[in-house]
């Protein structure tokens, strides 16, 4: 009885707002122009919509020249041609989750949650970065991982061990983060700021150390137990297969299946390759045994380092030799202030006397457009582009 007065409850309201809104005139979004110009490039087959790496822009993108640039990102990677069909793979991956589950002695109604329906084979595309003109405006490789069938297992590998990866040093959460650190630095006069970034980092990390490295933490983790009753052992073998399991189509429908290193896009590719940098940074660059350069203030978002330096700008070119000579697959590249100036993580960090103010740094390829505030987005949304653009 009492169902029925809940369902008769809902019903009544959902006939009242229809009756109240049936004939509401919804404000369209864009104007005449704009919709005859998406007309225009819907029947132009070979022209590709993608989104920039950054900002809200949109790139239109000839299909050859798309291809090209994919191709270039594939060949960096260490990928391989898969010969198995689709179905054959989806079968393989989803046999190995199941057993590696009964092996923890796990029964099907406690690991069926893991597993995905109706699973598909990833799919690659590429974030036009509209920033680099000079690079000839490259892509980001991104593997979309929604219906992979190791979705819902990474999304819980991820939780288990992203403590694992924010216990870092060097560890920066996001921007605000990182203006709330810079609140308590006091720099002397001859300070330099400088940005380091790794180039490629998810596909460069090797995978048999780094699982060697989470395993040997996740056993030292007193909070384990509060996040998971899987065992280290168990927990490192679904992240192996995770990992070795990555299989992804290009644009033209190719499957390539990756034979080392992480990739961007998979949920728990972000903690494992911190957890890989943690352990790089303790033994190459806070470690005073093997680096005489230690810096004053070093601090890394996933591949985005900010580094306050003392040695002199005679030394920079040294520092970076002796990061590029540390591993042979880690590589990095600099940016130095100029004039008190230097942009991180879309902050404008600017050098004053015994101190580092941040404002907003946009990229000159920023369309300094934002959604209005009486369009039909969700109003969660519309608060957030209001609160990005306050902090």
């Amino acid at each position: 009885m009492e169902n029925n007065e809940r369902a008769q409850r809902i019903w009544n309201i959902t006939v009242s707002h229809v009756q109240k809104y049936h004939d509401m005139h919804i404000r369209p979004n864009v104007t005449k122009n704009e919709w005859s110009r998406l007309k225009d490039f819907k029947v132009q087959q070979e022209l590709i919509k993608l989104p920039a790496d950054k900002g809200s822009a949109i790139v239109i993108e000839n299909d050859d020249k798309y291809i090209s640039k994919e191709q270039d990102e594939i060949n960096d990677m260490d990928v391989v041609p898969c010969t198995r069909s689709e179905n054959a793979i989806l079968r393989h991956v989803r046999t190995r989750i199941i057993e590696e589950f009964k092996a923890m002695g796990l029964k099907e109604k406690e690991y069926k949650y893991f597993l995905v329906t109706a699973a598909e084979i990833a799919k690659m595309y590429l974030p036009i970065k509209t920033h680099k003109p000079q690079d000839n405006f490259p892509g980001r490789p991104v593997i979309n991982q929604t219906s992979d069938p190791t979705y819902n297992l990474c999304k819980e590998l991820q939780k288990i061990i992203h403590p694992l990866a924010i216990q870092a040093k060097s560890y920066i959460k996001d921007s605000f983060h990182f203006k709330q650190m810079l609140k308590d630095i006091e720099i002397e006069e001859h300070f330099i700021q400088l940005s380091f970034d790794i180039r490629s980092l998810f596909p460069s990390i090797l995978i048999k150390p780094t699982l060697a490295l989470i395993h040997e933490e996740i056993q030292a983790h007193k909070s384990l137990k509060d996040r998971t009753k899987w065992k280290p052992k168990n927990i490192v073998n679904l992240i192996e297969i995770c990992t070795e399991e990555t299989h992804f189509k290009d644009f033209e429908g190719n499957i390539w299946t990756q034979i080392d290193g992480t990739a961007m896009g998979k949920s728990i590719s972000g903690d494992v390759t911190g957890i890989f940098m943690e352990s790089y940074e303790e033994e190459f660059i806070l470690n005073p045994n093997n680096n005489e350069f230690i810096p004053a203030f070093w601090k890394r978002e996933v591949d985005d380092v900010y580094c306050l330096w003392q040695y002199g700008p005679e030394n920079i070119q040294r520092f970076l030799d002796y990061l590029n000579s540390r591993h042979s697959r880690i590589k990095w590249t600099i940016e130095v202030e100029k004039e008190g100036i230097l942009p991180f993580i879309d902050l404008n960090l600017c050098r004053q006397t015994y101190r580092i103010t941040a404002g907003i740094c946009r990229k000159r390829s920023h369309t300094l457009k934002y959604s209005t505030f009486l369009s039909n987005r969700p109003w969660v949304e519309q608060l957030g582009i209001i609160k990005s653009i306050l902090h």
